[in-house]
């Protein structure tokens, strides 16, 4: 049987990325683990830009190197 909880509020969906903030030509990276986090994480701000109502008119591009373990997006319009 599943116990029903009550008063949990929803927690907020709000953006943890810098998005809103970043001007064309601003980047940030994320550090990673390994490879394998390294697509994922590329991965979750994609759909963390896709799933924003307010990035709708921004375009942004992600890279990776293959030196260093990150993610690096940017803001192209």
């Amino acid at each position: 049987m599943i116990k029903i909880d009550k008063n949990i509020p929803i927690p907020s969906r709000e953006i943890k990325y810098p998005f809103q903030d970043m001007e064309v030509g601003d980047s940030f990276a994320i550090d990673c683990e390994d490879i394998k986090k390294v697509r994922i994480m590329q991965a979750s701000l994609i759909a963390n830009i896709n799933r924003s109502k307010y990035l709708k008119e921004k375009k942004f591009t992600t890279r990776t190197d293959g030196t260093k373990m990150e993610v690096r997006i940017w803001r192209i319009k």
